[in-house]
């Protein structure tokens, strides 16, 4: 498993097909209480045409949180430290809601890295309005009182509600609950 060693933490990231790197990589960015395993759907489809990075952002999946709380702007300059780690001059950049907000930043930061970016369900600056608020009090409240597992759950539930949908909303649930 690879780990990239920072001054106060450990990164974990995975390379997915590096076999051609005359095409540039694709980078995927998690959202908030996730990982870079919850990509393992588009994985499968991307990898037929870009080698693919994902990265498990500070405090989350198997990377460790370092000291104190993380901006937006060191998150992307973990990204940064893992594409020169694998020797990535430029690629492009897909981000899930806080990953949107760190491929933002790195946009804004360091754009000789970003020759392409997409930002999925996200914000360049956090603003919470109507039902947002309930859903983020209920957040807060749960993670306040150290119930991790039920935040997964609450989380989970919302991105996956179907039927036919619970192994992923079981895997979403723990993982998110593991953070």
């Amino acid at each position: 498993m690879p780990f990239l060693e920072r001054d106060t933490h450990r990164l974990y990231y995975d390379f997915h097909n590096p076999r051609d790197l005359s095409t540039r990589s694709l980078v995927l960015l998690h959202g908030l209480g996730s990982s870079g395993e919850d990509w393992f759907l588009q994985r499968s489809h991307f990898t037929k045409y870009y080698p693919i990075l994902t990265l498990d952002l500070r405090g989350h999946g198997r990377s460790s949180m370092g000291t104190g709380w993380p901006t937006v702007g060191d998150l992307a300059i973990d990204v940064v430290a893992m594409l020169e780690e694998v020797g990535c001059s430029s690629a492009h950049i897909l981000g899930l809601s806080l990953g949107g907000a760190v491929a933002l930043q790195l946009a804004l930061d360091f754009p000789e890295f970003v020759c392409s970016l997409t930002s999925v369900n996200s914000f360049a600056r956090l603003r919470i309005s109507g039902r947002g608020w309930v859903r983020s009090l209920g957040r807060l409240f749960l993670l306040s009182i150290g119930r991790m597992d039920l935040l997964g759950t609450w989380i989970a539930a919302g991105i996956f509600p179907y039927p036919g949908q619970e192994a992923w909303r079981e895997a979403a649930a723990a993982r998110i609950g593991a953070n």
